[in-house]
């Protein structure tokens, strides 16, 4: 049985929370222009984890990044739909208000499923 390679973290910050969004083909993508652009092209480990990221976004596009998450919950006994772009804040939120069952939820689906393909927002109080 193989082990699993471990690579060390990017060492920009930065670059770091966007190598934690790319999906297994970007991120292979980009260990791979990383490596090349480091060993056989001579450049600092930093800079070339740099110009590899803009590398494999210019070759296999910008990933999906979720702007927002939407979250069902029961309150007060009734079914609740939370769209929000900070799911942490959102179910603290929730928590606090009594929620239970808070659980994730696919926005598309539930849009055309619950909603019928159009659903109206509205601001909590």
């Amino acid at each position: 049985m193989m082990s699993q390679p471990t690579h060390p973290l990017p060492l920009d910050p930065a670059v770091v929370k966007v190598v934690a969004q790319l999906d297994e083909n970007r991120l292979e993508a980009w260990r791979e222009r990383a490596a090349i652009m480091e060993f056989d092209a001579g450049l600092p480990r930093l800079e070339a984890e740099r110009q590899a990221l803009i590398d494999t976004f210019a070759r296999h596009g910008l990933p999906q990044a979720p702007l927002s998450c939407l979250l069902h919950a029961e309150i007060n006994g009734c079914s609740q739909w939370v769209l929000s772009t900070d799911a942490g804040f959102a179910r603290q939120q929730l928590i606090e208000i009594g929620a239970s069952a808070i659980e994730a939820a696919d926005l598309d689906d539930v849009v055309r499923s619950q909603y019928r393909d159009l659903a109206f927002l509205s601001t909590s109080s």
